[in-house]
């Protein structure tokens, strides 16, 4: 591929050039938008020598030349983050439609993108409609939940039922791609990976899931018709790079839902296997699709329901297009409708919102996030414990005068010992007790090396929630008969030992 400088705007070459002798079949389209690249894909009617002209808007272009063929795929690169850049594909030289734009992401700053699921249906007043609140939206990217094609991924159904009713958009906002369970069924994704480019930054290099940056947040695409089981490739994945990133905030993409109340309710097996993984991480959101509905949960950790800030929420968002299913409420909803709707998220700083718009344009649910730190740290009062003093670390026992609390690290394994070694010797501890202990072990090991600052503060608040569940699934072992009432005191009496760090 090499670069050729033109003394030319591309409204110029526009100008000057003649008919081309080949025509657009399909695009252009953008993939793999970053702060300093992109990558432009079209196809043509007939086989032509492939060239790209682009420059920062109202600059002199540049000319990028590819290869030969009816399919064009042409990276650009050293751009600069955050600035708007005018593009044209060419054909054997000749300009191919107008000149189209888009933006660099820019690593700071607020951002907006939109989420849409099951959507590839062509149903001309469904999926039409969502598709005109994307356009209003305006987003800086748009993440797909799955379902881009129906009803089986087939080749022949990607223009009509994608490529055509999206033009307008592709041509300037890139849209992640994730695989639904009907986009593999003609040919196993083969048809969606030909037109799609991912990262495919993980080791079997794959395309199916992958993960990218997006100004200050890190967003994971999973493949949910793969293995998601411990020991899988996708796990073992999905594992290392959430685990590895240190964005401020922490976004989770894949089709099928594991929280729902709509027609196929949420998958266990994946819910096992993943939300571990989300609450060790601390995801803050979780996007799925396949229930053909709008459905957001409270906070949830350890599938229980949580206070603001110390859980992950769910959404389920499928009304893209398809047909609509019928949804319901539970312990975990905070809201649901059956409606075509997109979900448009906006992350400022420490903040992010996300609005359902109903594709009549109507804003139905709402839901605002806050990390409870800023960049620098935790720098709160310490109100109840013992100097009072701002911006200082006391130290106090368990007296319910602290809000939120955490464990020593120290102390915790010392409960554990005496629980298992001396206060109940000889008898069988329930694991419902003993694992939330060895869980807070864990997570206030792993609050020590995150240091301070907000993932800390979410970290020991968490601990502190696993050893108040030890206690009170204690209480409810020795009420029936399951550990003696000396084992239980001691339990008790090894929680109340420890030492807690006072948060606020």
């Amino acid at each position: 591929m090499t670069v050729r400088r033109l003394a030319l705007t591309l409204g110029m070459v526009l100008q000057a050039d003649p008919t081309p002798a080949v025509e657009l079949a399909r695009g252009p389209y953008l993939q793999l938008v970053t702060t300093t690249s992109a990558t432009v894909v079209w196809r043509t009617d007939a086989d032509a020598a492939c060239s790209l002209a682009i420059a920062p808007s109202g600059s002199e272009p540049r000319v990028i030349d590819g290869g030969r063929g009816t399919t064009c795929a042409i990276a650009a690169s050293d751009l600069t983050p955050g600035a708007a850049y005018d593009y044209l594909p060419q054909a054997d030289g000749i300009p191919l439609g107008a000149a189209s734009t888009f933006r660099t992401d820019s690593s700071s700053g607020a951002f907006v993108f939109a989420v849409i699921g099951d959507h590839g249906d062509n149903i001309a007043t469904s999926q039409a409609a969502v598709r005109d609140r994307l356009l209003e939206t305006d987003p800086d990217f748009i993440l797909s939940t799955g379902d881009m094609i129906y009803p089986d991924g087939a080749a022949e159904d990607f223009d009509p039922k994608f490529f055509v009713p999206y033009a307008a958009l592709l041509r300037q906002i890139v849209f992640w791609p994730c695989l639904g369970n009907h986009d593999v069924q003609a040919d196993r994704g083969d048809s969606w990976r030909a037109p799609f480019y991912t990262p495919a930054n993980n080791p079997s290099g794959s395309e199916d899931y992958y993960s990218f940056e997006w100004g200050n947040a890190h967003v994971l695409v999973i493949d949910s018709n793969q293995s998601t089981s411990p020991g899988s490739k996708q796990y073992a994945f999905i594992e290392q790079d959430l685990g590895a990133s240190t964005a401020r905030w922490k976004i989770a993409a894949f089709h099928h839902t594991i929280y729902s109340n709509g027609g196929s309710g949420g998958d266990e097996r994946i819910a096992a296997h993943l939300v571990p993984l989300f609450d060790r991480d601390l995801v803050d959101v979780v996007f799925m699709g396949h229930d053909h509905d709008y459905e957001r949960t409270l906070p949830l950790y350890d599938d229980e329901v949580v206070d603001p800030g110390d859980g992950s929420v769910y959404i389920t968002t499928g009304g893209g297009g398809a047909d609509l299913h019928a949804v319901g409420h539970s312990r975990f909803t905070a809201y649901s409708e059956k409606a075509f709707h997109i979900v448009r998220v906006t992350v400022d700083g420490d903040t992010l919102g996300a609005e359902m718009i109903r594709a009549d344009g109507v804003v139905r649910d709402t839901v605002s996030l806050a990390k409870a730190c800023g960049p620098s740290g935790c720098c709160q009062r310490q109100a109840d414990c013992d100097d009072q003093q701002s911006c200082t670390l006391d130290t106090c026992r368990v007296s319910g005068r602290c809000r939120h609390a955490a464990i020593d690290v120290d102390d915790v394994r010392m409960a554990v010992a005496q629980v298992q070694e001396v206060g109940c010797a000889g008898e069988t501890i329930p694991s419902r007790v003993t694992l939330p202990m060895q869980q807070a072990q864990t997570l206030m090991a792993r609050a020590v090396r995150a240091g301070p600052g907000g993932r800390r503060a979410r970290l020991v608040r968490m601990a502190a929630r696993k050893l108040q569940r030890a206690g009170r699934r204690t209480e409810r072992a020795a009420t029936r008969g399951r550990i003696t009432p000396d084992c239980a005191r001691a339990i008790a009496s090894a929680i109340a030992a420890a030492r807690f760090e006072c948060i606020d």
